[in-house]
């Protein structure tokens, strides 16, 4: 394997929030192949996209909306059926309905029960790099 290779992502997604009547929600998706996991939107980036591109096209893909990107929240890294998956994740704000929703399950959901309810520890640890430094934004700004 190339050196570069261990280094680019090979997947984007993001974590996607609104601002609800009762505070801050995160969005948790179901697999493509369905079961009972909750993810968050992510998929292969494509041949001439970057991972900000290959995380809106997933995203509106995945979840049925349009989102802003606001700031990378890092890296996660994990293996699907022996496959080393590299995925940049980006903090996003849904800003509206997308065309091309497709079927899947989908969920709203408050900080702590969004954290709680994501079936992986890398989407927990997204979702909570999410909250902190949504939360830092809001005591600053």
């Amino acid at each position: 394997m190339k050196e570069s290779s261990v280094h680019t992502p090979t997947h984007a997604g993001t974590v996607v929030f609104r601002k609800a009547e009762h505070g801050l929600e995160f969005l948790l998706v179901r697999p493509k192949r369905g079961g009972a996991e909750w993810v968050l939107p992510k998929g292969h980036i494509e041949a001439g996209e970057g991972p900000e591109q290959a995380a809106l096209r997933e995203t509106a893909e995945e979840t049925g909306f349009a989102v802003a990107l606001v700031t990378a929240l890092g890296r996660a890294c994990f293996s699907v059926g022996g496959t080393q998956v590299r995925a940049d994740f980006f903090l996003a704000r849904a800003t509206g309905a997308a065309t091309g929703e497709d079927d899947r399950a989908k969920t709203w959901l408050p900080v702590e029960a969004a954290i709680a309810t994501a079936s992986h520890p890398e989407s927990r640890d997204l979702l909570q790099r999410a909250a902190a430094w949504l939360n830092a934004g809001s005591r600053t700004g």
